[in-house]
C-alpha cells in the first residue's frame, strides 16, 4: 500500500486561492497607480500592503 497527500480542491480552498488573487491584483493596481506614486513622492509615503483589500 502505498499512501500519498493529495490535495483537494474544496469549494474552502478555492475561495481563498480567489480571494488571494484578487488581493494581490489590487495591491498591483495601488502600487502602479500613477497618483499613489505621486503622493508618494511628495509626502515620502510609503504603503501599507497588508491593509490593502479589493473592492467587490
Amino acid at each position: 500500500i502505498k499512501l500519498s497527500q493529495t490535495e483537494t480542491a474544496t469549494p474552502a480552498r478555492l475561495q481563498a486561492e480567489q480571494s488571494e488573487a484578487r488581493r494581490q491584483k489590487a495591491i498591483e493596481a495601488i502600487q502602479h497607480d500613477p497618483h499613489v506614486q505621486a503622493m508618494q513622492s511628495t509626502f515620502n509615503a510609503q504603503l501599507d500592503i497588508d491593509s490593502i483589500e479589493p473592492v467587490d
